[in-house]
């Protein structure tokens, strides 16, 4: 702290040093309004510093703690509005926890350790510094080193410091002195044990409610008497400190309404308008029929027929990145009239130098969630757990979902990507019992996604077009769906804003598979390479629709990609088929080679091409799946590459050169249709499985393919 300091900051040298733990001053008259407690702590620092070099006694921070905030606050006070400060708020609920802890207390002067719950994660500094302010006591918020002296004071502390022993110690020889000590924490269960077997009493503060809420607008505008609410006042639960912090020309009259405009602008962001309806997602029977019981036991809980605590949630929503847990969740959220509040474990992991910093993240985002009540929060990437360094959070989360209860009114749902991933504590009751698997959608469903999209488009694509994105699409998530339409939309605008059409999503979908086209693809090829790479896509098409339980083919292109690629072919998948035999396998790796054959039958062996090593890396893996783990080559299941076994290698390439020979005979056979197939992409560029497979059948009726 130096330069950085404002201009009009109290005793500010050229270089300070950073203020060590001292006790809270109380507010002055002489400090801006706007000072943060850590500003005013270093300024009282700094005055402290300033006198001592003057030969002057510094002013005690005891004394000036007990000052009252109130007389601080008058002093301030703007009379042309109701203006209030994070200080006077704090303060507000320091003079609650003394009442508190003065009534507890009674006529005992035994010392006592004090667990305080306060659930405003985002005040809790001020608070505390406005205690230790009111207490005299000294303020512990840091992980700063800790002396020997004898305690003369109180103690006021924060429990994040609590991962420091050093500050379970001073804890024990604050009490043993003779002084009380005030832990300020979010729940008391959330303590560590060593410490939370010393507390002799746990006193909260509550979320507001109406009461409350009056009360704490009399004691900021000091109003005559408690404000109306009105009969519609289920925003007040709400209600977080910072929304009293009101611009000075607010009238006093109109406090609550700006009160309750602060809250509605801060839950917006919760809000689910635009999510989707929960019959419009498509894919997710399973998944559909829990979310409609789950809709009505919340229905149930809102109306007090049944306890929050009965409501359904704790469910981990397991499936690939990208299949619509978060899509699934907001429409549950939007069906259910719960706010949407979200979280990704894989932020909570903590930093090496800062082990607290972790649990603070997780613990405001389950306060978040309470604080937006009812609200549905969706825990993201659950499994994360099972890796360092995001393992040592684990603990805190189950303690989260035990600590959870009835009056929080939040329905919690978790996402995971990978079953194996998923810690078994996890499952445990009273923490996330149930799993719900939610697959990949199959054609129908991604047509329904399609339909769905494209709705508010003016789109005129009919069923059946649907259904031939929807297979172009096999394999892709919601998401990439969802990518897919607005690319597709966009092209149409572009394009004099007509309607989209079906090759417009069929570009999209080709894009998100390959990539976009290259910037250069109005460059002339040279002649020669450009009927190379015709051939070679003809001969995996080939192949591909010679397959004997294939899907139908989809797409063929020889247009070049960003990625480097000169052309591609986009096999279909048969939905029906949930296994392969070992002539599927061999079939597969006959299409991987068709490319390099046919580039052979073309231009001889001395004109194949290196486009073909991914082709020959893609035959290697199949064969290498077929030797050692199908049960096609014996019933030993072998965990073992080519390269560990030379006997192997030598027997998957004689396999290799085998088939080669194979696929190489049968189009040098069959070169008429090579020749037309190399055509029709040399001509066109790109063509759709359907032309394809409609000229292989022509041929076929007159020339058996053997």
């Amino acid at each position: 702290m130096s330069s950085n300091l404002p201009k009009n900051f109290p005793g500010r040298p050229a270089s300070a040093p950073t203020p060590s733990e001292v006790p809270a001053p109380a507010p002055s008259a002489a400090l801006p309004k706007n000072f943060t407690p850590e500003m005013a702590r270093a300024a009282a620092a700094l005055q402290a510093g300033a006198a001592t070099a003057a030969g002057q006694a510094p002013s005690s921070g005891a004394a000036a703690a007990e000052q009252p905030a109130a007389q601080a606050r008058g002093q301030a006070a703007m009379p042309g509005g109701p203006e209030v400060t994070r200080g006077e708020i704090a303060d507000h609920f320091a003079q609650r926890i003394v009442r508190m802890v003065d009534a507890h207390r009674g006529d005992s002067s035994r010392p006592r350790l004090y667990a305080i719950e306060f659930p405003f994660t985002d005040f809790e500094f001020d608070v505390a510094y406005a205690l230790a302010g009111r207490l005299g006591a000294t303020l512990s918020a840091s992980d700063a080193a800790v002396d020997d002296d004898e305690p003369a004071r109180p103690l006021v502390m924060l429990d994040r410091v609590l991962n420091n022993p050093q500050q379970f110690e001073r804890i024990v020889r604050h009490i043993n002195h003779g002084q009380d000590v005030q832990l300020v924490c979010t729940r008391a269960w959330q303590l560590p044990q060593s410490v939370a077997d010393l507390v002799d009493a746990t006193l909260t503060i509550p979320r507001f409610d109406a009461p409350r809420f009056a009360a704490a607008c009399v004691d900021f505008y000091e109003l005559g008497a408690p404000p109306a609410l009105g009969a519609d006042a289920d925003w007040v639960p709400n209600v977080v400190p910072r929304d009293f912090l009101l611009n000075s020309q607010v009238a006093r009259s109109d406090i609550v309404s700006a009160v309750r405009q602060s809250v509605e602008r801060r839950l917006r962001r919760y809000a689910t308008d635009d999510a989707l309806d929960l019959a419009d997602l498509a894919g997710m029977d399973e998944a559909h029929d829990w979310a409609r019981a789950l809709i009505d036991e919340v229905a149930l809980a809102r109306s007090g027929a049944i306890s929050w605590d009965d409501v359904g949630g704790r469910v981990i929503l397991l499936g690939a990145r990208g299949v619509g847990k978060t899509t699934l969740a907001r429409a549950i959220a939007r069906a259910a009239h719960l706010r949407y509040v979200e979280a990704s474990a894989s932020d909570w992991a903590p930093p090496q130098n800062e082990p607290q910093l972790g649990w603070m993240r997780m613990n405001a985002a389950f306060q978040e969630a309470m604080a937006a009540a009812p609200a549905l929060f969706f825990v993201d990437d659950v499994d994360a757990f099972s890796i360092a360094p995001w393992a040592g959070m684990l603990p805190a989360f189950l303690e989260q979902l035990k600590g959870l209860s009835a009056d929080d009114r939040v329905v919690l749902i978790a996402g995971a990507q990978s079953a194996e991933h998923v810690r078994f504590e996890l499952h445990r009751r009273g923490a996330l019992e149930t799993t719900l698997t939610m697959p990949a959608p199959n054609s129908q469903a991604l047509a329904k996604m399609y339909s769905v999209l494209l709705r508010g488009s003016g789109s005129t694509l009919a069923q059946a077009d649907l259904e031939h994105i929807g297979l172009l699409s096999l394999g892709m998530t919601g998401h990439e769906v969802e990518l897919i339409v607005r690319r597709a939309l966009r092209r149409a605008r572009k394009d004099g804003g007509r309607d989209v059409s079906k090759e417009d999503l069929a570009q999209a979908i080709i894009e998100q598979r390959v990539g976009p086209e290259s910037q250069d693809r109005r460059r002339l090829m040279a002649a020669d390479e450009l009927r190379n790479t015709a051939y070679h896509e003809a001969g995996h098409a080939i192949l591909e629709l010679m397959r004997t339980r294939g899907a139908r083919l989809r797409y063929a292109s020889i247009i070049p990609r960003e990625n480097g690629s000169l052309g591609f072919v986009l096999p279909g998948v048969d939905e029906s088929r949930n296994s392969v035999t070992r002539n599927d396998i061999v079939e597969m790796v006959r299409v991987a080679l068709a490319g390099r054959a046919a580039e052979e039958v073309f231009s001889g062996p001395e004109g194949t091409t290196s486009g073909c090593s991914n082709d020959l890396q893609q035959a290697t893996a199949y064969l290498r799946y077929l030797m050692t783990r199908s049960g096609f080559h014996g019933l030993l299941s072998l965990d073992r590459s080519f390269e560990d076994s030379p006997e192997l290698r030598e027997r998957a390439e004689s396999m290799l050169q085998a088939e080669y020979a194979h696929v190489l005979g049968l189009l040098q056979r069959h070169r008429p249709l090579l020749d037309s197939v190399a055509k029709l992409l040399i001509e066109r560029q790109e063509v759709s499985g359907d032309e394809l497979t409609r000229v292989v059948d022509a041929y076929r009726s007159s020339h058996p393919l053997v």
